[in-house]
């Protein structure tokens, strides 16, 4: 899989000076495949319409659209602050590429980079399949270089689904985590669980501790299938708490931090006390 490479900053903008674009949205890793017409489309809207049917998110009326950063929380159930990203390079990736876009790692894999025209976000088209590359940091720490970007239209990129499943180079372990449709994530628990969703080892790609790093912790969830529930849990090493309306009004969660999984997932975590205020 491919190893994190470390270069340096200065290189990497010689000529072109410090020049910062807005961090791109975690949203932006969502899939596009569900069914036109729906009003659905955005993963993010899906979510929002499950929360608000279940009266646990205000602000319902119309649609809305999410763009908070998801905050962890703590064993307690406190919220912890959110991460902040040092953002992309606009004036860099807003200029022609050029040369090779395509890196490959030890193991083959091949990496193109490609980011729409007029758009900050840079992705890697992996196995098919597209990822964000959510700040300058991480672009550098891979390796890639501006020459590796180039452009791929909306329509096109529309076409490749997000990656979902990813573990850490050199983390022992072995564990495989899931990438959540608000850019949050959290470890999938065993082969049971993966296979639950229809998802296959095949499909994990292997990410380095910098951009692990970098993301938030889901630790809220709530059923979606097979029937939607309306009942709130804190996933925290295993267990599973369940967070009363009375808590949940306290946290004061937003739709980024709670994401939907199904019950065989939801299942595998032991039960533990409750987030009772």
């Amino acid at each position: 899989m491919n190893k994190a490479i470390t270069i340096s900053l200065v290189s990497a903008l010689s000529g072109i000076g410090f020049l910062f674009f807005p961090v791109a949205s975690a949203f932006a890793q969502t899939p596009v495949s569900y069914s036109q017409g729906s009003g659905l489309s955005d993963p993010n809207a899906r979510v929002n319409n499950a929360l608000c049917r279940l009266s646990l998110i205000g602000g319902c009326s119309g649609t809305t659209t999410a763009t908070a950063t998801a905050n962890g929380t703590t064993d307690s159930g406190t919220r912890e602050p959110a991460k902040q990203s040092g953002g992309l390079f606009a004036a860099i990736f807003g200029s022609s590429a050029s040369g090779s876009n395509t890196k490959k790692s030890s193991a083959q894999i091949s990496i193109t980079l490609v980011r729409v025209p007029g758009k900050a976000e840079v992705y890697q088209i992996i196995g098919g399949k597209k990822h964000l590359v959510p700040t300058s940091e991480i672009f550098a720490s891979y390796g890639f270089t501006v020459e590796m970007v180039q452009d791929i239209s909306a329509k096109q990129l529309a076409k490749y689904p997000r990656v979902k499943l990813f573990n850490v180079d050199g983390d022992k372990s072995g564990i495989v985590y899931y990438f959540t449709e608000a850019g949050t994530v959290r470890p999938v628990m065993n082969e049971k669980v993966l296979s639950s969703y229809g998802d296959t080892r095949d499909e994990i790609v292997t990410i380095n501790q910098k951009e692990f790093n970098y993301y938030p912790r889901n630790h809220f969830v709530f059923v979606e299938t097979p029937v939607i529930s309306r009942d709130i849990y804190q996933l925290v090493e295993g267990t599973k708490r369940y967070v009363t309306p009375m808590a949940l009004r306290r946290l004061k969660l937003n739709q980024t931090e709670i994401s939907p999984i199904n019950i065989a997932e939801l299942d595998e975590y032991v039960p533990a006390q409750p987030i009772i205020f």
